[in-house]
């Protein structure tokens, strides 16, 4: 690939510059470093997840710098795949496509994870125990689990930005969605309303990415992914140094996404590494990891956390305790997805998948 290379894979070289240009999923493209940004965001997702408090300094500087900007490449990730696949249906329908997808995962997994903690948190440290009622507050706030905010939020940003159906249209609701980030008013929390305030902006930054992604073909994307890395690290460095402020909270999201594209396409260059083969599986999956990476990390922690060699961690031992429990909470996600739920119809339906035939 040589420094003057498309930034999109498989781009045109005469693209559209059509106000709703067509887009075909029989056709559609694969984005391939978009796939690996999104199965480094799951990943991202899982090691956030582990937090104990035991964490040594080195743990906590790595958590931090995750949350700057984690989630903020999810959502990106998901307004690029979305209008990257757009294609014309109903309204109706496309609604019940994302409840489908979205909101029955949704309440499946949060019953599910109320039902284990209400079961074990006699018998062991449960994070945000739960009672009956929590059953009835799921329909409207993600007390299983706060991280299910995420699915709320997205089914809103999916039913709104079905009505924006040319590139004038998604730019008016970009700026529309920079100002709710912008603006100084807390939303409610009710339906993950304030979760979606904050978030919106970066997917339809997404959307904007694929909308106008011919206009980033001619970067020299080494320098320009170096640049930006760097930019990245200094402003982590001064987060960390200095704490949050207004500007690094604007800033470090759009650093952090712009690095992890950047190394999605260094990755993407070579498709027969192992590096590149276990991202893209994992990212194949990021859907149920996102959804049941905890309820597998828990009992994990609950365990490993009573043993001796654990009970009194040095550095070394709080490490191999992480890559245990992140490992737990990516691969077992894998397995029961794979051999467990698409293999079953009806499951494959509850959890918004798509069964292996």
């Amino acid at each position: 690939m040589t420094a003057k290379s498309h930034i999109l894979r498989n781009n045109t070289s005469n693209p559209t510059h059509s106000e709703n240009p067509p887009h075909n999923t029989a056709n559609r493209k694969r984005y391939l470093f978009i796939d690996i940004a999104k199965g480094i965001a799951i990943i991202l997702v899982v090691i956030g997840h582990f937090y104990p408090d035991s964490s040594p300094f080195y743990y906590e500087c790595i958590h931090r710098i995750i949350y700057t900007f984690h989630m903020p490449l999810f959502m990106m990730a998901s307004g690029f795949l979305y209008i990257a696949t757009r294609h014309e249906v109903s309204y109706l329908s496309f609604v019940r496509k994302k409840t489908l997808r979205l909101m029955i995962p949704y309440i499946a997994t949060s019953i599910i994870i109320l039902t284990i903690k209400l079961l074990t948190q006699g018998q062991m440290t449960v994070d945000h125990p739960v009672d009956l009622h929590s059953f009835i507050e799921c329909l409207y706030l993600p007390v299983a689990g706060y991280f299910l905010w995420f699915l709320w939020a997205l089914w809103i940003m999916f039913l709104i930005v079905y009505n924006f159906t040319t590139r004038s249209s998604r730019i008016l609701l970009a700026v529309i969605a920079l100002a709710i980030y912008l603006c100084p008013i807390q939303f409610p929390s009710i339906f993950c309303l304030e979760q979606f305030r904050r978030m919106f902006i970066y997917f339809m930054g997404g959307i904007i990415f694929y909308d106008w992604k011919h206009y980033f073909s001619s970067l020299s994307i080494n320098t320009f992914g170096c640049i930006i890395t760097i930019l990245f690290l200094f402003g982590e460095m001064a987060y960390i140094a200095l704490g949050f402020n207004r500007y690094l909270e604007i800033i470090l999201p759009w650093l952090g996404i712009a690095t992890t594209l950047f190394v999605g396409m260094l990755i993407q260059k070579n498709t027969h590494s192992l590096i590149y083969r276990s991202i893209i599986r994992i990212s194949s999956y990021s859907f149920f990891i996102y959804l049941f990476h905890t309820t597998f990390m828990g009992p994990a922690k609950g365990i490993l956390m009573k043993l001796p060699f654990f009970i009194n961690s040095s550095e070394i031992s709080f490490l191999i305790l992480a890559i245990s429990i992140v490992t737990m909470g990516i691969i077992a996600p894998i397995l029961t997805d794979r051999y467990l739920i698409r293999k079953s119809s009806v499951l494959s339906f509850i959890f918004g998948q798509k069964p292996i035939r």
